[in-house]
């Protein structure tokens, strides 16, 4: 299964209170590495609309976790369409965002705060990834460079902007 399919899936696990590390990790440790240009997964989008892109991401998941009732949702969710113009202003992809939103208010219950957390790393990881593959440096002097461990520390999942950094990614 291509890590794109484990990641899409992840979104409905994050809705369902899941985490969505498990699904990253499961595409197993010995995944040959791929060129930049075979990548299917932090896919290589020109700067600004990557950034854009993953930021939507993570202010969508920032504004279910900050929910606190499936109702709220809800009520999001109905009045998203008169927020639109506001947020495309901004850059944020609005039908993400809306698509995000309305799913998490169909669910049962509201996604925990490790799933919320896990998903808001995870596209954190992936504007710090399109950032460091569209400067100047070579991504392969940044796969020597980037520490896991440092990553982590600052609120991203290390091992998979390594993973990206270094070519086996997606």
């Amino acid at each position: 299964m291509k890590l794109l399919s484990i990641i899409k899936a992840s979104a409905t696990v994050l809705l369902l209170g899941q985490t969505v590390t498990a699904a990253i990790e499961a595409r197993g440790a010995g995944t040959k590495a791929k060129s930049l240009s075979e990548r299917t997964y932090v896919p290589l989008i020109p700067f600004m609309d990557g950034v854009l892109e993953y930021a939507t991401e993570t202010f969508a998941t920032q504004i279910i976790g900050a929910a606190t009732s499936i109702n709220q949702l809800k009520t999001l969710c109905q009045t998203m369409d008169s927020l639109d113009t506001r947020l495309a202003q901004q850059g944020y992809n609005t039908t993400y965002m809306k698509t995000a939103i309305c799913a998490a208010s169909k669910q049962t219950a509201l996604a925990s705060n490790d799933a919320i957390r896990a998903q808001v790393e995870l596209a954190s990881s992936k504007i710090w990834v399109v950032q460091a593959l569209d400067s100047t440096f070579a991504a392969n002097k940044l796969c020597n460079l980037y520490n896991v461990d440092s990553g982590n520390n600052v609120g991203m999942n290390g091992t998979f902007v390594k993973n990206e950094l270094c070519g086996a990614g997606g």
